[in-house]
């Protein structure tokens, strides 16, 4: 499907606000507002297929060296969640765990792992991620994670929108509401109304974004038939 571009929207935007005049910039910083909301949104669902945007210029899979010097991993600025965290070990990845210090409150996690091995948790604190116990060697780290949508940039507006194209209109909307934030008009009414009806469609698609995963067949007999006592047979 066609995506628009960052001009195309910035057009519509101003068709809906009749705000001919506001410079692009401003708008592009709206548009910067209604893509963090729409990760948000995203990454938030209850889905199992995650979202990332088509303007990422790289996977969202992430590999780095730790080596026994290392007590931490510094992640991209942009990491919104972490969906997986994995160390390879004989040439196999193993799965390393979510932990939280604030749970290890009798003692340190980083007293119970004194010493270094095959890091088994993993706790993310602001940009770093602390591995328990630290690696004992060189290893490959593979670190899987939801991020945020790239900023905009008013010098570039034949960039994509980069969300889903059928989501399009809800960036658009946001960033109108976003720039008629202290107008009178009564048509901000009819955009907030109709950004809300989107909003709970891009909730309700991230949420079945699992559909095709294996489904149970539950019967449909009426239940009147499901205890009925059956005769002998001869």
């Amino acid at each position: 499907m066609l995506q628009n571009t960052l001009s195309d929207t910035i057009e519509y935007i101003k068709d809906l606000t009749g705000l001919t005049n506001v410079s692009t910039a401003k708008v592009v910083r709206a548009l910067n507002y209604a893509v963090d909301h729409y990760t948000y949104l995203a990454l938030t669902s209850s889905g199992r297929w995650k979202w990332d945007s088509t303007n990422q210029t790289d996977v969202s899979r992430l590999t780095t060296t730790v080596t026994s010097a290392d007590d931490k991993v510094e992640l991209e600025s942009d990491t919104v969640t972490i969906q997986q965290v994995e160390i390879l070990v004989d040439g196999k990845y193993q799965i390393v765990h979510p932990t939280d210090i604030r749970d290890n409150q009798m003692e340190p996690i980083s007293e119970q792992f004194d010493a270094q091995g095959i890091p088994q948790y993993y706790d993310f604190s602001g940009r770093n991620l602390y591995l328990f116990p630290s690696s004992d060697s060189s290893r490959t780290l593979r670190v899987t994670v939801g991020r945020a949508h790239p900023r905009f940039s008013p010098t570039d507006l034949t960039v994509s929108v980069g969300v889903s194209p059928i989501h399009e209109e809800y960036i658009a909307l946001y960033a109108a509401d976003r720039l008629m934030i202290g107008s009178n008009d009564p048509s901000r009414t009819q955009i907030r109304n109709e950004m809300t009806i989107k909003q709970e469609e891009i909730r309700d698609l991230f949420s079945k974004r699992d559909q095709d995963s294996v489904r149970r067949i539950k019967s449909n007999i009426p239940s009147v038939f499901m205890h009925r006592s059956r005769g002998k047979r001869y």
